[in-house]
């Protein structure tokens, strides 16, 4: 059985950004309650994940803590500890760690991680595929890291991996890496199981080609239900925030 024949959800199954919150401090992203609330409506799960400067593995979006957190903090400076302390928007929930997370969800729901990392890969990769030894849910892995993607190429070939790539408004790579990457030039090297591509960026050629070949494509981040009616034929699924993509 192939990678993507026992991972069906990539295609099957609706996926909440960051989790289903609010986009505000009653349910904030990335937060145990926009988890909890994804796994009671049969939602899969994309998150972010990045490495601590103690080796843990943070649930956090943002390089920086300022804009969730209000304090200006860069994250690969702060220990599990720390930012366990640290509020998400004022709210009551705290910055969880990925350990958290998988204790919450125990298979429930698949979860699709998308690791930070956008310099050499090694520490973070090895440290993210240590804690999901042993679990026991589905779950794949994406970055816009092409180095990410060959180092699970070659350290776990059986693990969905995906590429991210669009438009690199808000992404730090160097002009050339951008390049490579938005028109998805790696993939002969990175050989990604899936696209995970700026929903309002598609179609593009190469996605509309890798389309017809049967690779999905996944469009981020669709925030209503005239985007999704916009971007659907033009992509296997969507990672979806601010609406319910089962309602009409």
């Amino acid at each position: 059985m192939s990678v993507l024949e026992g991972n069906r959800w990539l295609v099957d199954t609706f996926i909440c950004h960051r989790g289903y919150h609010s986009g505000d401090s009653t349910c904030p992203e990335n937060s145990m309650k926009a988890f909890e609330r994804a796994a009671h409506g049969g939602f899969a799960v994309e998150l972010d994940v990045q490495l601590l400067a103690d080796n843990e593995i943070v649930v956090f979006h943002d390089v920086n803590t300022s804009r969730m957190i209000g304090v200006d903090r860069m994250m690969e400076n702060c220990g599990a500890d720390q930012v366990r302390k640290m509020r998400l928007l004022g709210s009551d929930q705290s910055i969880p760690l990925f350990d958290d997370v998988l204790d919450l969800i125990r298979g429930d729901v698949p979860l699709l991680i998308e690791l930070k990392n956008f310099g050499k890969a090694g520490m973070p990769e090895q440290v993210l595929l240590e804690k999901l030894k042993g679990y026991r849910g589905q779950f794949a892995i994406q970055s816009f890291n092409p180095r990410t993607i060959v180092f699970l190429k070659a350290r776990a070939p059986r693990i969905p991996r995906g590429q991210l790539s669009g438009s690199f408004e808000d992404i730090e790579l160097t002009g050339y890496r951008k390049f490579l990457v938005r028109y998805l030039l790696t993939n002969p090297l990175t050989r990604p199981h899936f696209i995970s591509y700026e929903a309002m960026c598609l179609p593009t050629w190469i996605t509309s080609n890798l389309l017809r070949r049967g690779v999905p494509i996944l469009g981020w981040t669709v925030q209503s239900h005239a985007q999704y009616q916009q971007v659907k034929r033009y992509c296997d699924n969507i990672i979806f925030e601010g609406f319910d993509p089962h309602m009409t």
